[in-house]
């Protein structure tokens, strides 16, 4: 679910193939904001999220809900 070197243009593209079913998602490194990542997922359209990450290194899309581990955000999310 991570991919690295991937555009958020590229994202949309592969995320929009016929086969890809809502709910599909990728995790990639921001191109606006070093050190941080984008998550993209499929719904009617293709969604971008920014993942800020906290002092302590954990992870958010919003800051209500934390993570210690990308993963650990992504199998809440899932």
């Amino acid at each position: 679910w991570l991919f690295e070197g991937l555009g958020r243009e590229k994202a949309e593209e592969l995320l929009q193939l016929p086969n890809t079913r809502t709910g599909s998602f990728m995790i990639r490194k921001s191109e606006t904001t070093k050190g941080l990542y984008s998550l993209s997922v499929r719904h009617v359209q293709v969604k971008h999220y920014r993942i800020f990450r906290l002092p302590n290194n954990w992870y958010y899309i919003s800051p209500r809900q934390t993570f210690q581990c990308l993963e650990d955000l992504v199998n809440h999310y899932s």
